[in-house]
Order: structure tokens, then C-alpha cells, then sequence
């Protein structure tokens, strides 16, 4: 489809950063990350949304997150929800359980990582494992094949 930005990206039409691509999918560094080593991907085979994918397909494609993955994530939302609400200490603990939960998760590990006078991670414990990263990536390679 034309009009379709990921058809567009898929077909190459529109230049794109490639971290994965198979048969079905291509996954590819999203432009407007909030997060740094986002990636977004998206099916070969236009789809209109996520609901027009079979059942067939998407099943081999999308995994489900384990029980403290997922409670990880539910933590790390009320986190941020009370932080937006003002309930700052209720939400370094919900964060810091988050983290505890999903400890290779970066994005939740950074939020409840001291902050320098910008509101941005730092402090001795974030760059310690910062420079343990090396030359690695900051995520691992996703697993999506």
C-alpha cells in the first residue's frame, strides 16, 4: 500500500535503520525514540493495525511476557503515574520493585536511577554500569525470529 509509512520502509522507499528482518517482519530503530535502542516492527504483509494480523501470525511473531515481566511493567506504569500525581516516594518504591522484577530492563532501571540537576540518570551506581556496557550494545539483539 502506498500511502502506508511502513509498507514505505519495508519496500525501502523510505531509508530506515535495520536491526532484523526475516520473511514476515523487519524491525528498525524508531526515529522518534523517547528511550535510546528503541526499535518498532512491523509485519512485511500490510496489515491495517494489529488486529488484522491472523491469529496464526501473530502468534509467531509476538510472546508473552512471563508473570514477573509483566508485573514489572504494571509496577513501572503506577510508578510513573504517581510520579505525574505528585506521590514521589510511593513512586520509587513501585519503580524500584519494577526494577527488582525486570532487572534487564534499561528504561526502568534508569528511572529509578539517581537524577543530576537536569532530571536526567546519573550517579556513581548509573555510569558504573554504563561503562560496564563497554562496547556492547545497550540492549541485547531482540529475539524476535
Amino acid at each position: 500500500m502506498n500511502d502506508c509509512v511502513f509498507c514505505r520502509i519495508v519496500a525501502g522507499q523510505i531509508p530506515s535503520t535495520r536491526v532484523y528482518e526475516d520473511d514476515d517482519v523487519l524491525a528498525f530503530m524508531d526515529i522518534g525514540q523517547v528511550n535510546p535502542g528503541h526499535v518498532l516492527v512491523a509485519v512485511k504483509r500490510h496489515a491495517e493495525n494489529l488486529y488484522a494480523l491472523d491469529e496464526a501470525q501473530a502468534a509467531a511473531k509476538l510472546k508473552e511476557p512471563d508473570d514477573k515481566v509483566a508485573e514489572a511493567h504494571a509496577r513501572f506504569r503506577l510508578g510513573q503515574h504517581l510520579l505525574r500525581v505528585g506521590q514521589a516516594d510511593e513512586a520509587r518504591a513501585q519503580i524500584a520493585e519494577a526494577t527488582q522484577l525486570h532487572p534487564d530492563s534499561w528504561a526502568m532501571w534508569r528511572q529509578a536511577a539517581d537524577k543530576d540537576a537536569r532530571g536526567l540518570a546519573s550517579g556513581p551506581a548509573f555510569w558504573t554500569r554504563v561503562d560496564a556496557l563497554g562496547s556492547k550494545p545497550y540492549y541485547p539483539r531482540p529475539d524476535i525470529a
